[in-house]
């Protein structure tokens, strides 16, 4: 499809794009998925900047809480958690050059790495803040040329390559940055207390692994610049199931132009994410252009990218979106926390399970089930988002189908309805227990997130925009138990839904 796609082709392959049909022959490809994205995108998306709102109205602020960290504090972070140690972030700029620590050109200039300054000592880090941006924000890196910059992957090298960009070791110092401020907030008592949230005890590390090489998958490679896993994968070989988030960057600036290569890879590789992981509530990654940071906050009714901020004069802003994605709870990272899909290292483990479970799923009432097998995911973007899973009764052994999707809010109890009416005929599935997805205490819907902006619908840009509210619902049927259910209960699904549709 990269030879003159046209609008008539997009729609004679709109079926295999969708998320109503199977995957076309082959998987999707880069092709595919960047024609995928096309058509997607298109009315899905909001750009921040567009929306005339304050930059305290902006979506970052609910991705990333505002912790009490003092410029003070992130220039006592260093590398290596020796107290000599080099400084991650030195005279108004982040240092990544861990060899040796720098010189202090300016005694004026208190860049908070020496002295006894007591914790209490009043904050002038706005201040300090203006001087520094007068003096230049430029990078201080191991590599000669210092640059951000470098050419996007467009997907097109094979899986394991290690060919396809410029050298350089940019990726490897972010993840060295990263793991730095991420060992400081965590083990540093007085840094730990700044936070504006309790520390996870889900371990999770930043890795440039994939830099150069992609993420292995059959169809379509790609190589996040930094990506976000769980620290029990660290010795598994990954994929895009693994990944919990990624960080790209360019040396190109998104406000005067919003066509980048990283807008379109960050898209594609959040895609990949939500089709390995459709359990996912939303994905959130980061993207640093021309040394501003946006967020990517992706979800099944479409695209936000915030307002920007400076990573430079805002250096705390940049270690309160470390800390969140790293050491708060995964549902800041979009992971639904009613649900587990069983890693490597935690299958078999859970001894509140049926055996051989995968998983678990609990409805509002703390009932779990156990998930056996998944027999079906959407494979679209904004979409339903439909699994649907073989799941057990731990307590009398039954097993069910269950469905997880999001529903379009004006057929929110539709299929519900219908299966109330066909209750107790011969053949049929039967409805055995369905929930709205609650979280904070309300139904989970995709309204939420936007309705924030106080901006209506028609003012906004993503005017394709549906509000999409989660549910689960559970059918009994009525298949005999064997190796085979999932198969047969995955007929019996095909069957009801088209009853349920029609």
């Amino acid at each position: 499809m990269t030879q003159a796609t046209t609008s008539f082709n997009l729609y004679l392959c709109a079926p295999s794009l969708s998320s109503t049909g199977c995957p076309p022959e082959g998987g999707r490809t880069y092709d595919l998925i960047k024609d995928l994205l096309h058509s997607e995108l298109e009315g899905h998306v909001i750009f921040e900047a567009d929306l005339g709102i304050e930059h305290s109205a902006s979506l970052l602020h609910q991705i990333v809480p505002k912790s009490s960290l003092k410029l003070r504090h992130i220039s006592k972070i260093t590398y290596y958690s020796r107290n000599n140690g080099p400084p991650v972030y030195f005279q108004g700029t982040w240092n990544f050059n861990r060899q040796k620590k720098p010189k202090l050109n300016d005694q004026s200039s208190d860049s908070g790495s020496g002295g006894s300054e007591s914790d209490d000592a009043p904050d002038a880090s706005t201040d300090t803040n203006t001087a520094l941006d007068s003096q230049g924000s430029g990078l201080i890196s191991q590599d000669t040329s210092g640059t951000w910059s470098r050419d996007e992957y467009d997907g097109t090298a094979e899986s394991g390559s290690k060919r396809g960009r410029r050298p350089s070791s940019t990726e490897k110092d972010l993840q060295c940055l990263f793991k730095a401020v991420m060992y400081a907030l965590r083990r540093n008592p007085k840094l730990r207390a700044k936070l504006p949230f309790q520390l996870s005890n889900i371990e999770r590390y930043w890795s440039a692994e994939f830099a150069n090489s992609p993420i292995p998958d059959p169809y379509n490679a790609q190589k996040p610049d930094v990506a976000l896993f769980y620290y029990k994968c660290k010795n598994y070989e990954k994929t895009w199931a693994d990944v919990l988030s990624f960080v790209e960057h360019t040396s190109s600036d998104f406000s005067k132009r919003r066509d980048l290569r990283v807008y379109w890879g960050s898209a594609t590789k959040a895609y990949l994410i939500m089709r390995e992981q459709p359990w996912r509530r939303f994905i959130v990654s980061f993207s640093i252009c021309a040394e501003q940071l946006h967020a990517h906050y992706c979800d099944r009714s479409g695209l936000i990218i915030t307002l920007p901020i400076s990573i430079q004069s805002s250096p705390t802003r940049v270690a309160d979106a470390i800390a969140a994605l790293s050491l708060a709870e995964p549902s800041r990272l979009g992971l639904d926390p009613t649900i587990h899909m069983c890693i490597p290292s935690c299958k078999g483990t859970h001894t509140n399970l049926a055996a051989g479970a995968i998983g678990w799923v609990t409805n509002n009432e703390d009932k779990m089930y156990s998930i056996m097998a998944v027999l079906w995911k959407s494979q679209g973007l904004f979409c339903r988002g439909t699994v649907c899973y073989r799941v057990r009764d731990p307590v009398d052994g039954k097993e069910y189908a269950m469905k997880d999707c999001w529903v379009s809010e004006h057929k929110r109890y539709h299929k519900v309805d219908v299966l109330e009416r066909v209750k107790g005929i011969p053949n049929v599935v039967q409805l055995v227990d369905h929930w709205d997805v609650l979280f904070d205490g309300e139904a989970d819907c995709t309204a939420h997130i936007r309705n924030g902006y106080g901006v209506p619908l028609e003012d906004r840009p993503d005017k394709r925009f549906c509000n999409r509210y989660h549910q689960c619902v559970s059918k009994d049927g009525r298949m005999a138990r064997s190796e085979d259910t999932g198969l047969a209960v995955a007929g019996v699904l095909e069957v009801s839904e088209s009853v349920v549709n029609t």
